[in-house]
Parts: structure tokens; sequence; C-alpha cells
């Protein structure tokens, strides 16, 4: 029920350069009463998007996220953006440039942009340890650089090789993106 953030995150994710890289944004409702199929129909001359669409609501995103892996058909690179999240112009180039420097890797992040609904950061969201976490614990960093041992990225923003999902790994009900990316 984020139909308006989701606008916003899916015009960032149109407006940025792809270059001739073959994307695909895959959205999964999960089971909302807005309008949010609408919303993503409303970007399907300007990107290339899957709709997916899941029942299942009490288990925070794990339902939605294995709901987009078990649709399968992606490419190498999967990545993970939220509805409340904006990229620069160049991501899906940094992306793919950031995989190729490091092809041993699997997992990786970034910065990450937040759109609040008031514009401004409420005040939950201010101190030291959720700006640690929430921001990837890359806020201010601005090189590659390793994650290290007993950090994850924060779920909001991070991509990974679809070579980790062979054996069938998934997101656990329980922190299901520090889980998912602390076993990696």
């Amino acid at each position: 029920n984020r139909a308006g953030s989701l606008r916003e995150t899916l015009e960032s994710l149109a407006e940025a350069d792809r270059g001739n890289l073959s994307v695909e944004v895959v959205v999964i409702d999960n089971n909302s009463n807005d309008h949010t199929k609408d919303v993503l129909e409303s970007f399907v001359d300007r990107l290339p998007v899957r709709y997916l669409f899941e029942p299942k609501q009490g288990n925070g995103k794990s339902d939605p996220l294995n709901c987009a892996l078990d649709a399968g058909g992606f490419g190498d690179i999967v990545a993970f953006l939220d509805d409340d999240m904006t990229v620069e112009k160049g991501w899906f180039l940094g992306v793919k440039s950031i995989c190729d420097r490091k092809p041993e890797h699997d997992l990786f992040s970034g910065r990450s942009y937040v759109i609040w609904p008031n514009s401004e950061v409420p005040e939950w969201a201010r101190s030291q340890q959720i700006l640690q976490w929430g921001m990837s614990v890359m806020e201010s960093i601005r090189k590659d650089h390793e994650i290290e041992r007993g950090f994850w990225p924060s779920g909001n923003h991070f991509w990974v090789r679809k070579r980790v999902f062979n054996g069938g790994r998934r997101f656990h009900n329980l922190w299901s993106e520090a889980y998912f990316t602390l076993q990696l």
C-alpha cells in the first residue's frame, strides 16, 4: 500500500542510464489494496517491468522476496530495492561495473537514499545505531571496500549474483535480509 513511493522508485529506475544492459524490474505486490498494479503498468513503455502478486502477509518481506525468487527468470545479477528508495542516474551501470571488477564476490551494496513521506527524517531514524545500519554501513564511503564479517547491507538496497540461489537458498521469516546475507 505504498503506490506513491513505488511511483517515485520506478521513476528513478526509468530515468537511470541502462546503457546496453538487459534489465528487468520485478515488482511484488504483497496483497495491497491501493493502485500498486496501475502504477506499475504506467511504466511499461519506459521500463521493462514484471508484476508478481504475493497474497501471504505477516512475515515481513520474506514472502514477497521468495515469491520473486520462485518465479525465477533472472539474469546473472539480482538486485533488491525497496519501494521507498530511489537510484542515481548511473545506478544500473554502477551495479554492473562493480560486479565486473569483483567477480569473486557474491554480495554487494551501495549508498542508500530514502524517500521520507514528509521530506523530514523521522526521529526514530536519527539514532546513531539506525544510521549506521540503515545506510548500509557505507554512507560515507565512496570507494569499493569489502563488507566486514558480522556486518550486512541494509535490506533496502543490495544485489547478489544469481549463483547464490543455487541449491534453493531463500529468505528466512525472521530478519530476512540480514539472515540471508550473513550466510553468504
